[in-house]
């Protein structure tokens, strides 16, 4: 290359040779000197388009150079003196300029310039190449290339989390504040023990009320007070039990509206073997319900519709809140029913912030860090999902509220509607 440039053989050595001396100039593009008349620069100003240099950028994001190596065991061999820059000088304008913006790309249809940095870099010591050269012939500029490093957008990366990482350590520090040391050093000895950066809020849970409920027959069995029609089925779990085949009815009612135009004969084959079993469940639990209220075989008989069977996921409990306006029921199953519908109410209202909080969550996260058509399908697909599972608890919180409203005025109980409020679609 230094022979071709005629510097092989320079007095000074090859140690003296120029950036960009090795380079070939475009000899159909003005060069100053060399092509160009000697009083260009007094052209007038209608004339200087004539003299005008034009060039262009462009790069290859697909041209990576592997890490195998480094610099001190593979040199580069050109230091500047052909088309590529000079490594030292391009390493010291990076960090000088770490803190500029990357300008987004406007054009509609390419878009690689804004995708570059989101590209898989395991693993490479560059992710690409960038040339500046002549618009017209395509010859590159003389130190008009260098390439493209990954780090520079990690490093960027680096001083924004370290800016958050002093502010969340400031929030640290005033919360150790708050709390006693010793509390702290006995939880991090035995994680066990009670955690002092958890925020503890009493709330009532399903499990906790069916364990009150449990407690209260445990004592009617030691007082041979129980009376249950059934010798292994009490009331407070016939209650439950269809709490939880309501639940099921809704979760495969979700399912069957997320398959699709065009689901697969395995996605059938499942949906259905799940809607058999909860049938055979349905079907059971109802046998042992005669038992305990008698009235709804009467109420079943009116719900039934001439032609096709309802479907397994629309068809009806007939739980004490469904029918307590139009028949008795026994007083002891509608306490029960009460007890277990607020503690799913408040369930599914900590179920839906949580999935609202996760949703917001997942939509920046989605904004900030996600490039690239495969990316963002996974992330919308994570995102529908989270969707769904917000529908599901808001309708399950409006299923439970308006039971608990059609109980209250048999119950005589008030003053619960200040604590779970009218759910509008407007409040989600």
């Amino acid at each position: 290359m230094l022979k071709h440039a005629g510097c092989g053989h320079n007095p000074s050595s090859i140690v003296s040779t120029r950036e960009g001396q090795c380079a070939l100039l475009c000899p159909a593009c003005p060069q100053p000197g060399k092509n160009l008349p000697t009083d260009w620069h007094c052209a007038a100003p209608e004339k200087r388009w004539l003299y005008a240099k034009f060039v262009a950028l462009d790069a290859n994001f697909h041209l990576h150079c592997k890490n195998v190596s480094s610099d001190q065991v593979d040199p580069g061999l050109s230091k500047g003196w052909s088309y590529f820059v000079e490594e030292t000088s391009y390493e010291v304008f990076i960090e000088e300029h770490k803190y500029d913006t990357q300008e987004r790309s406007t054009c509609s249809g390419h878009n690689a310039v804004n995708m570059a940095d989101s590209k898989k870099s395991h693993g490479l010591a560059t992710t690409g190449v960038g040339a500046v050269g002549c618009a017209r012939h395509n010859l590159k500029l003389p130190c008009g290339t260098g390439d493209l490093q990954k780090g520079r957008l990690t490093l960027r990366k680096l001083i924004e989390a370290m800016k958050a990482s002093m502010e969340h350590d400031t929030k640290l520090r005033e919360l150790k504040a708050c709390i006693e040391m010793p509390m702290i050093t006995k939880w991090e000895c035995d994680n066990s023990k009670c955690n002092p950066y958890e925020i503890r809020v009493a709330t009532i849970t399903q499990a906790s009320v069916q364990l009150e409920l449990a407690r209260a027959e445990a004592s009617e069995l030691q007082a041979r007070n129980d009376v249950s029609p059934h010798p292994e089925v009490s009331a407070s779990t016939l209650i439950s039990s269809g709490l939880e085949l309501e639940e099921q009815q809704r979760l495969l009612k979700t399912d069957i509206s997320s398959l699709g135009s065009h689901p697969t004969d395995n996605q059938l084959a499942k949906l259905q073997e799940r809607t058999n079993a909860l049938k055979r469940c349905i079907d059971n639990w109802q046998s042992i319900q005669l038992l305990f209220m008698p009235s709804v075989a009467r109420l079943r008989d009116k719900d039934v519709q001439p032609g096709e069977p309802a479907k397994v996921e629309e068809m009806k409990l007939f739980l004490p809140s469904e029918f307590c306006d139009q028949a008795s029921c026994p007083n002891k199953l509608c306490e029960h029913e009460w007890k277990l519908r607020e503690a799913q109410a408040h369930e599914a209202l900590r179920d839906l912030r949580h999935f609202l909080c996760l949703h917001t969550h997942l939509y920046k996260f989605k904004d900030t860090n996600v490039c690239g058509q495969v990316a963002n399908t996974h992330a919308r697909t994570t995102i529908s999902q989270t969707d769904r599972k917000v529908s599901t608890a808001t309708e399950k919180y409006r299923v439970t509220r308006a039971a608990l409203f059609s109980l209250s005025p048999l119950l005589g109980k008030e003053g619960w509607e200040d604590t779970l409020q009218l759910l509008k679609t407007e409040d989600i």
